[in-house]
């Protein structure tokens, strides 16, 4: 510590130095009982609860635990493609969860909360930090657990598969009970996506797919595998979300009707993109 006292008209610093002695209370050399030392333990995060589970238990909804081929040769260890190590992930910054703009505070290293790139959507997350890599991973998606209803009400939450007919909801709109991830804004097409939304061990996870530049806004939407899972009542909910964006930044009065089924599109595009999702089988990707 430093101390500072007035000489005259000058100041002077005087350095000062505390010592602190620890000392030790031994047990009479009679007891030979072992002293106890007690162990404070990190709380745990829900990535590491999310990886102890990595190789254990069931995992329905990523066929043996992996959301595709793809994916899978980035957990392994090649030279044993039987030991499998789970993702990689950009860590959430620490925060305890109910503490007031909880996500806001755990905004990973080089991430920041800025005016969306998507007319009229407000704020999204743009990357000011070094390159994301594809096969990087952010998550585990953080909120609350809700009912359907609520949370095909809600611009945060996600339905989590648990098996045939069973489904969870997890909703984000609570800034103190959930992570940054709730900021990060849909997609609008292919091109602008860099993050897929993938379902591993019960948790909703954003795969980056793309290389993420600095100065390149986070875009997700869910995997094809994920869009598979979507019971029928979610998968209504995000074909709203997609004609919804679309909606939101374009002004026109022609409508493009889909041949598979009674929905429309407000562009070309848009249709295109509900047809592959929805009515074309997916070819692997993630």
């Amino acid at each position: 510590s430093a101390l500072m006292s007035g000489r005259g008209n000058g100041v002077e610093w005087v350095e000062t130095t505390e010592e602190v002695v620890i000392t030790e209370e031994c047990l009479p050399p009679e007891h030979n009982t072992p002293a106890v030392i007690p162990v404070l333990e990190p709380a745990e995060t829900p990535i590491q609860r999310l990886l102890d589970t990595v190789g254990h238990g069931d995992n329905p909804e990523g066929d043996g635990g992996f959301y595709c081929e793809e994916c899978l040769t980035l957990f392994q260890d090649q030279s044993d493609p039987a030991n499998i190590n789970g993702p990689s992930f950009v860590l959430d910054f620490p925060t305890s969860m109910g503490v007031p703009q909880r996500a806001l505070l755990t905004l990973p290293y080089g991430l920041m909360i800025g005016r969306s790139s998507i007319p009229n959507a407000g704020v999204g997350v743009v990357n000011h930090g070094p390159i994301v890599s594809p096969g990087m991973h952010f998550g585990p998606y953080e909120g609350e657990v809700t009912t359907r209803e609520n949370a095909m009400a809600s611009d945060f939450s996600w339905e989590i598969y648990k098996g045939k007919e069973e489904y969870e909801y997890i909703d984000a709109a609570r800034e103190s009970h959930s992570n940054w991830m709730r900021y990060v804004n849909c997609a609008r097409n292919k091109d602008e996506t860099n993050l897929l939304a993938v379902q591993y061990k019960g948790s909703i996870l954003f795969h980056c797919c793309r290389t993420i530049h600095p100065g390149d806004e986070l875009m997700v939407w869910p995997s094809s595998k994920l869009l598979t899972h979507f019971s029928e009542a979610w998968t209504q909910v995000w074909l709203m979300k997609l004609n919804a964006t679309e909606t939101n930044t374009t002004a026109t009065s022609q409508i493009f009707l889909c041949s598979h089924c009674p929905l429309s599109f407000t562009t070309e595009a848009f249709l295109q993109r509900h047809t592959e999702y929805f009515h074309i089988q997916p070819k692997g990707d993630c």
